[in-house]
């Protein structure tokens, strides 16, 4: 099964890509990091896509140990890979050097990034249960029950399992088995993390810098 920690790394790196063509530049390294995580995750499946990875990796290597140039970006990728949460804040710190208004800056970014971390925590411990348990209660329905038993569900159903029966392929194989409910966990993961952003940050503009208020 692909992992929901795969796919909202997936997710969190893309979106640190688009915050680096913004102009916070201290993402890159953030994005650059994600990236290697992927990778490296992607490596440890049991699947064509794994092989192809390990490839790369082997081929990477061999490079480094050839090229000063390469090597350097390597370890730089490795480096940022085991420090996302530092770097953020590293990130935060530069939009706050960088900004006009350095003290609005500096209180902006600590509730929005301290919201954000604290409720990624709480979503560490709970989230993937109350999906688990959800999803769970939506297959023991009655609802559940007679969608599967629609004629029109069923025959998608069987084109869709002779198709991943004729493929040889381990990672569709996986995806079809348990895929529905990391795909969700990694979705609301990023979701709930953005929120708690634009929460926390609102709560410093209206609350704690009181940018709002009537004059």
């Amino acid at each position: 099964m692909l992992g929901s920690e795969i796919i909202r790394t997936s997710i969190f790196s893309v979106r640190n890509v688009q915050k680096t063509k913004e102009g916070h530049v201290g993402r890159a390294a953030v994005a650059l990091g994600q990236t290697k995580n992927v990778f490296d995750a992607v490596k440890e499946l049991d699947c064509g896509l794994a092989k192809s990875a390990q490839s790369a990796s082997n081929a990477l290597h061999a490079a480094c140990k050839k090229d000063v140039l390469v090597d350097g970006f390597y370890k730089v990728a490795d480096k940022c890979s085991h420090n996302i949460n530092p770097l953020i804040w590293a990130s935060a710190g530069l939009d706050v050097v960088f900004a006009e208004n350095k003290k609005e800056a500096l209180v902006e970014n600590v509730s929005a990034i301290g919201t954000m971390r604290i409720t990624e925590e709480l979503m560490k411990k709970y989230l993937d249960k109350g999906v688990d348990k959800a999803v769970k209660k939506a297959k023991d329905s009655d609802i559940a029950a007679k969608i599967a038993n629609n004629n029109t569900v069923k025959k998608i159903s069987e084109k869709a399992g002779t198709w991943i029966k004729s493929r040889n392929s381990n990672l569709i194989k996986k995806i079809a088995k348990g895929g529905a409910p990391a795909i969700i966990k990694g979705v609301l993961f990023v979701v709930g993390s953005c929120l708690a952003y634009d929460i926390g940050r609102k709560f410093a503009d209206n609350v704690l810098l009181g940018k709002n208020k009537e004059s």
